[in-house]
């Protein structure tokens, strides 16, 4: 089975398998983050990097779900949309058990006035935004990290607009060919810098 066939496949039986619905919704512009992809970026993290996620654009919600079952203790949406957020916040409560103890939030905002919380230390990202919004919003992060100086890595699923991120600071450490990246930045003083090439994480495969 190919690739391309395995990742649409995991998207369709998501739903069945876990009680929600996260799917393809045209008319809001809504497609949830690949369950496949998502785990091969989380794989690239530290061991102990997987404490709160914030997902901006988060939709109906698949991304804070995954969080929950990869063990995140935290896991924070932000998602423009009303509609949106009401169907994230059902398929949260809604979740069945494997989805361990990690606390979820959705909040019903606009991503680039949104105050990133000092405690986030992973960020997931599917192209949710134009370049303007993406620049307030990694402004916004950057602002978070200069109050409250620590790693973060950024998951971003087709990364069409990463330069906007390593303009920021950011550097690529694992690229899966042109389907998702982690970007890493450490905003502490003695933080070491990110290993040349990705050298301390997993090898760059191509999709």
């Amino acid at each position: 089975m190919g690739r391309a066939v395995r990742l649409g496949a995991d998207e369709l039986l998501f739903d069945l398998r876990h009680g929600t619905e996260t799917g393809i919704d045209v008319a809001a512009r809504h497609e949830g983050a690949s369950p496949r992809l998502f785990a091969e970026l989380v794989r690239v993290l530290p061991a102990d990097g997987r404490r709160v996620l914030l997902d901006l654009g988060a939709g109906k919600g698949r991304a804070l779900l995954l969080a929950a079952r990869h063990g995140f203790r935290e896991a924070v949406g932000v998602e423009l949309s009303p509609e949106l957020c009401a169907v994230a916040r059902a398929n949260l409560r809604g979740r069945r058990a494997g989805a361990g103890g990690c606390r979820t939030e959705v909040h019903c905002a606009d991503a680039a006035g949104f105050e990133v919380p000092d405690r986030v230390d992973t960020v997931f990202l599917f192209d949710p935004f134009p370049e303007e919004t993406l620049r307030a919003v990694v402004g916004r992060l950057t602002a978070s990290m200069e109050r409250s100086p620590r790693e973060v890595h950024v998951l971003y699923q087709h990364p069409r607009l990463a330069r906007v991120l390593t303009e920021a600071g950011f550097a690529p450490v694992y690229r899966i060919g042109s389907e998702g990246m982690v970007l890493r930045r450490d905003g502490r003083a003695d933080g070491a810098p990110a290993p040349a090439s990705g050298a301390a994480y997993k090898r760059d495969r191509k999709s």
